[in-house]
């Protein structure tokens, strides 16, 4: 009786052909330097060094660096150098942006995109012309290249100043301090940061709280929150209150100033902010009406309108998605 195959080994003899060709096709030799990078390898004739991620040729590509080889040197997965250029994967860097001899990275698990020489800490932007790819190298404005490091993918100080995604806040360092992924403080000032931008904002430092854990703060006259939507997109709003005014943040997106409900800073019209509640991220209601995005529900039922056992929210007559009924109720014959 012949042997019973596992599953395992049916897929080795079916499979074997099929790697021992992908394998002889490959145009990847050994890896430059195997614990430094994954993606760097020399070609099977060991006259250049093509770049290809993790290995992976077949399905992610990979790019002859014309590069020397005799002095080709891997300083971490993404850049590399020899006695001409520095490269970033593939492309080497614009001749003369940076100091070839004493450009390096650090070991740090957040900058692996910064290059460093004596006299510059540097970010990389590829540059697409109609014949090849270039790589243009930034510097980091104020930055001591010496001492420049990052603590996370955003933050970084170098010892004399604060960083927020590579530009120079202009803080009191030893005051300085992060409050949040939105705000941020030293002695002097708040700052609000978003997207790639970090600004001082005229917010009374005394009296300057966060309203739970996200975006949105309050001081003794103002609230400040995000908008995401018209004129205003993207821009935070200060919006003024009374000192006796309730203010809550109800969920990141709806806020209560006073008697007013307000939608991603905007004001939610004839919403009644006693009974106002949030049902789930954009849909709330009150009283009288079931508002999405601060808008009001027309067919919506507001006794019934809630969030569905089955999941999502609707009302007795079924569930509502983006603001609409799905499936609207047929009328009775």
């Amino acid at each position: 009786m012949l042997p019973r195959l596992t599953m395992k080994t049916i897929f080795k003899i079916l499979f074997a052909p099929l790697l021992w060709l992908v394998h002889s096709c490959s145009p990847l030799g050994d890896p430059v330097d195997e614990v430094k990078s994954n993606n760097h390898y020399f070609d099977k004739k060991k006259t250049d060094i093509r770049y290809s991620r993790m290995g992976n040729w077949f399905e992610l590509g990979n790019s002859p660096m014309h590069a020397n080889v005799e002095s080709f040197e891997v300083l971490n997965g993404y850049f590399s150098k020899d006695k001409n250029y520095v490269y970033y994967e593939a492309n080497s860097i614009e001749k003369g942006a940076v100091d070839l001899a004493s450009f390096h990275v650090k070991d740090n698990e957040f900058m692996p995109f910064v290059g460093l020489d004596k006299n510059h800490a540097f970010t990389l932007e590829k540059v697409y012309g109609k014949s090849k790819k270039s790589v243009k190298a930034y510097i980091i404005e104020e930055a001591d290249p010496k001492t420049y490091t990052h603590t996370d993918w955003d933050w970084a100080h170098d010892g004399k100043h604060h960083f927020y995604k590579f530009k120079m806040i202009p803080a009191d360092y030893e005051t300085f301090e992060i409050i949040n992924k939105s705000f941020s403080k030293d002695k002097n000032k708040i700052f609000h940061q978003y997207s790639s931008d970090i600004t001082p904002i005229g917010a009374d430092l005394a009296t300057f709280e966060i309203l739970g854990k996200g975006p949105v703060a309050k001081d003794k006259s103002h609230v400040y929150c995000m908008s995401f939507k018209g004129n205003t997109k993207n821009k935070l709003l200060n919006i003024p209150y009374s000192s006796g005014d309730t203010v809550a943040n109800l969920n990141d997106i709806y806020l209560r100033i006073g008697t007013n409900i307000y939608h991603w800073g905007e004001q939610v019209n004839n919403a009644d902010a006693e009974s106002f509640e949030v049902v789930r991220h954009h849909y709330g209601k009150d009283k009288n009406h079931v508002f999405f995005k601060g808008q009001i529900v027309k067919d919506a039922d507001v006794t019934s309108f809630g969030i569905l056992e089955e999941g999502g929210v609707g009302d007795k007559d079924g569930p509502f998605r983006e603001g609409k009924r799905k499936n609207k109720p047929q009328p009775k014959s």
